[in-house]
């Protein structure tokens, strides 16, 4: 049975606030992507032009970030799990445009498949070596 000490230092331990890290960090060490959405479903990894996407939208100094980009760079994933950050971290409002209706449609339903998982569905090990799927596509 646990002593008083015990159920006191659990009980601060659970009101301490997340670590901060850097956007491309949170989403590397948090997102797990669901069957369904990704042709390789599992713990996200971040390719080194992603991490620096993800860092500047993460940046509280940036207020906009704009892209000129090609299709399949895993992008959708990439602002899927941004906004997942934002809502568990730091939930304030949040305003994403994209080119087209489809692009929203796409979005949406990534969200959906995203929210109804858990962030941490993945539990697949500790660490860089649990790390084992790339977003977007190599090729």
């Amino acid at each position: 049975m646990p002593t008083i000490d015990q159920i006191r230092a659990e009980a601060l331990r659970a009101l301490m606030p997340p670590p901060r890290l850097r956007l491309s960090e949170w989403i590397e060490r948090e997102v797990c992507l669901p069957e369904g959405v990704s042709s390789q479903p599992g713990p996200v990894r971040l390719w080194p032009f992603q991490r620096e996407i993800a860092d500047a939208i993460g940046d509280p100094l940036i207020e906009r970030v704009t892209l000129v980009k090609p299709v399949r760079v895993g992008f959708t994933t990439l602002l899927t799990s941004a906004v997942a950050s934002f809502v568990a971290n730091d939930p304030a409002p949040i305003l994403c445009l994209l080119p087209a209706e489809s692009d929203c449609r796409v979005v949406s339903r990534m969200w959906w498949k995203l929210a109804s998982s858990a962030l941490r569905a993945c539990n697949v090990g500790s660490g860089q070596a649990a790390r084992s799927r790339d977003i977007g596509t190599r090729g």
